[in-house]
């Protein structure tokens, strides 16, 4: 709980009052070691694991391969994918056999790592018929790397297997709005509505005066829009003057780079900022949550702002 509420060091905390400890209080805290790349963390928790006489299931390994992701520590997720055997070959360092997940973590392992080439080589050799989540890890890799020729593929076996779902069709939608594919975009969008495949808003929500508050993208319903939008606006020319650029690339419609900038900058997350710094007191830490992965502008630029305002970010 506290892991995943952005509150790792008081993860650790508990973590460390418990008298007997199991798989799951280490497993736990290497997952939230690897919810906020803290691999090197994740790996002496490993090692702490181990010492204390448990030795690793198949979850623990897949938490492993996990942190290293977030991490990129790219050979040590390979050095420990490699303890395991696969249908063929059963024992190894642990006993372990390497299920569709493993596989997965380790597509998703290489693609983060820039190495797609190698990911896409993996698949062609895994001792079975690749499974879903190994070619939606695929999918992803492949819009962060602007693939689109390995993203239709992953996308034509994932068809093959009957998973197509929002998730999915949203991200081979990214990649061709990205290469400026505009009509393949119009494609996607016409298979959601054929399939009644509906697009899940992505929203945000951060603790108000009384309660929950949540902000969906270009939302103007809050009582306050008007003093968020006019903060931001402010924000945006400051950290401007710090060096941050708007990455347009993000802002996924057909419009011209002005108007991207102006739709990037009504994303959730960044009105639940700027409501943070409004109604927070001074230094206090801004917790923000979101349903959706945050794109790599909101990252830049909340980044940038979390320099010049005297509050803590972790979303």
């Amino acid at each position: 709980m506290y892991s995943k509420c952005g509150h790792i060091d008081a993860a650790q905390k508990v973590f460390y009052r418990i008298p007997q400890k199991n798989y799951v209080s280490f497993t736990s805290l290497m997952t939230g070691y690897g919810m906020h790349g803290r691999g090197e963390d994740a790996l002496s928790i490993f090692a702490e694991m181990q010492k204390s006489g448990l030795s690793p299931d198949g979850v623990t390994l897949l938490v492993l391969l996990y942190a290293c992701s977030h991490s990129g520590m790219v050979e040590q997720g390979l050095r420990y994918f490699e303890t395991m055997g696969d249908n063929t070959t059963r024992v190894k360092d642990y006993g372990l056999v390497a299920s569709s997940e493993h596989y997965a973590c380790l597509i998703d392992l290489l693609g983060r790592g820039g190495r797609l080439t190698e990911a896409w080589e993996k698949i062609t050799k895994l001792p079975t018929e690749p499974s879903s989540v190994v070619w939606v890890a695929l999918l992803g890799a492949c819009r962060t790397h602007s693939d689109v020729e390995l993203a239709e593929y992953a996308f034509k076996q994932l068809i093959e297997l009957k998973y197509i779902n929002d998730g999915t069709c949203t991200l081979l939608s990214n990649i061709y709005a990205n290469a400026g594919l505009w009509q393949n975009v119009a494609r996607i969008r016409l298979l959601m509505k054929k399939s009644g495949i509906k697009k899940r808003p992505g929203c945000s929500w951060i603790l108000g005066k009384k309660g929950t508050v949540t902000f969906f993208v270009g939302d103007r319903s809050h009582p306050e829009s008007r003093e968020i939008y006019a903060l931001l606006g402010i924000l945006i020319e400051r950290i401007k003057a710090l060096g941050y650029i708007p990455k347009t690339c993000f802002a996924l419609h057909d419009v011209d780079d002005e108007e991207k900038g102006l739709l990037l900058s009504e994303h959730s997350e960044r009105l639940a900022v700027a409501y943070g710094i409004l109604t927070y007191s001074p230094e206090a830490t801004i917790r923000i949550t979101k349903n959706l992965r945050v794109c790599g502008d909101c990252h830049s630029a909340i980044t940038y702002i979390s320099m010049i305002v005297d509050h803590d970010i972790i979303l």
